[in-house]
């Protein structure tokens, strides 16, 4: 009877709150169908026990779809393509790709592999910024509070003195922010908000994309991170693409979508279109200033050497140990500088509130 409550009160919960299928969960299915088909359990049979074990209602119900498709005598990788949200171009490429060859089985153990370091490279990044933000946000707080709450009190204290004190400049201005805030918090609430969405609008423009994306490569410090990310993401889709069997041209066009860089997508789209005319994948990217020299050389010899696969794999591993190093860097520069930030503002308000103090001493 408990469990039976229990059950009902989960499936109110998943109505209540979807949760969207996540990378995480198609990798989970991509390594447990990979698992199965090495097992000797035929594509089908694995296919329905994966969707009746998944967790995932969404991608369950995806499964239940795909294995249906399956049985009435399609592939795996056609049966995918009517769920693009949860199963990318790439996903569907490297599965038709290795129907085909016959190591359906290798090639969705890159696919989890793939899925798995994008998920703990985006988790490292979340995981060295979340302190920083977090830390950043309660000292604003605390300003915003000193602001509307402390200084007010000493206000009619200055205005009102019957001594004629001299208000310093920094005083004046913290007055002048205090009682801004504290009259119109309303209109400057609206206005960052109308600020906000401004932002967000010509951000998503074309030309606001390329400019936005070209400050986060060249932001200082941030940017070298940025930097190895973009090249990281890019060198590891291209190698597991290109050992899975996927055309160069054809793993051009997939991992234009992974970089996250808009700028990194054009050097791709530029080397796609150099290899159509005859060109060589070398000549466009020595070009790009965003892939650093010495990758592109090691990337020209590993073209000309015809071993690209494996030379995309040792940059992409020198890369992935690069930004662990480059985020342990900066967090451990991040902090110390938001302190002395904070500390600096907090000491400035307070020495405004009692410079006054400081000339009344002198009148007497």
């Amino acid at each position: 009877m408990a469990q039976e409550k229990t059950n009902k009160i989960r499936k109110a919960l998943r109505w209540q709150f979807p949760t969207p299928v996540t990378q995480k969960d198609v990798s989970s299915f991509c390594r447990g169908f990979s698992i199965l088909i090495q097992s000797g359990i035929p594509v089908l049979k694995s296919l329905k026990t994966l969707a009746v074990r998944t967790s995932q209602p969404k991608l369950r119900k995806a499964l239940g779809e795909v294995a249906r498709f399956v049985e009435n005598g399609g592939t795996v990788s056609r049966a995918m393509e009517n769920y693009p949200r949860y199963f990318n171009p790439l996903i569907v490429s490297m599965i038709r790709v290795g129907e085909s060859s016959g190591t359906l089985d290798e090639a969705l153990h890159r696919i989890a592999d793939l899925m798995e370091k994008s998920v703990a490279l985006r988790q490292k990044l979340k995981s060295a910024f979340a302190y920083p933000l977090v830390s950043l946000l309660v000292a604003l707080g605390v300003i915003i509070f000193l602001l509307m709450r402390v200084i007010p009190v000493f206000i009619p204290l200055f205005k009102n003195s019957e001594r004629n004190i001299q208000i310093p400049v920094p005083t004046q201005m913290i007055i002048f922010v205090s009682e801004i805030l504290q009259m119109h918090w309303p209109l400057v609430l609206v206005a960052l908000c109308l600020l906000g969405v401004l932002f967000w609008i010509l951000k998503n423009t074309e030309r606001g994309k390329y400019l936005y994306d070209r400050f986060e490569l060249k932001i200082p410090v941030f940017g070298m991170l940025y930097t190895k990310v973009v090249v990281a993401r890019f060198t590891r889709t291209m190698s597991v693409l290109l050992h899975s069997g996927v055309p160069l041209l054809e793993a051009l066009q997939l991992s234009k979508a992974v970089t996250g860089s808009l700028n990194m997508s054009i050097t791709i789209q530029n080397a796609y279109d150099n290899l159509v005319k005859g060109g060589t994948f070398e000549e466009v990217l020595r070009d790009s200033d965003i892939i650093p020299p010495l990758a592109v050389d090691i990337i020209s010899v590993g073209e000309q050497a015809g071993t690209l696969e494996e030379v995309l794999e040792r940059i992409a591993m020198t890369y992935e140990e690069e930004i662990d190093v480059t985020i342990r860097g900066i967090t451990s520069i991040i902090e110390p500088i938001l302190v002395l930030v904070v500390g600096s503002v907090v000491l400035f308000i307070a020495l405004s509130v009692f410079l006054p103090y400081f000339a009344l001493i002198k009148i007497l």
